[in-house]
């Protein structure tokens, strides 16, 4: 069974880095994975290149990034985090 975080974010750039290791770091029962959704709700701070940062620090972790071309709102990242 795999469980899916979404995290929708927007200008976390002091944040996302400590978030995404804390999601990591954390323990599933019932030998369950989780994979991590970051939809980057198009923040004009270094948010993105964090969570790239993240990744290439940690390349055993599933995590995808998407970024909206538009601040399209928490609500419109979380609907891309389920599509």
């Amino acid at each position: 069974m795999k469980l899916s975080v979404i995290i929708p974010a927007y200008n976390e750039e002091e944040t996302i880095y400590e978030l995404l290791r804390r999601v990591v770091d954390s323990e599933l029962e019932f030998e369950m994975t989780k994979e991590i959704l970051v939809i980057d709700d198009h923040s004009n701070d270094r948010t993105y290149n964090r969570v790239i940062e993240f990744r290439r620090d940690h390349v055993n972790i599933d995590i995808k990034l998407m970024r909206h071309e538009k601040n399209r709102g928490k609500g419109a990242a979380m609907r891309t985090g389920l599509e």
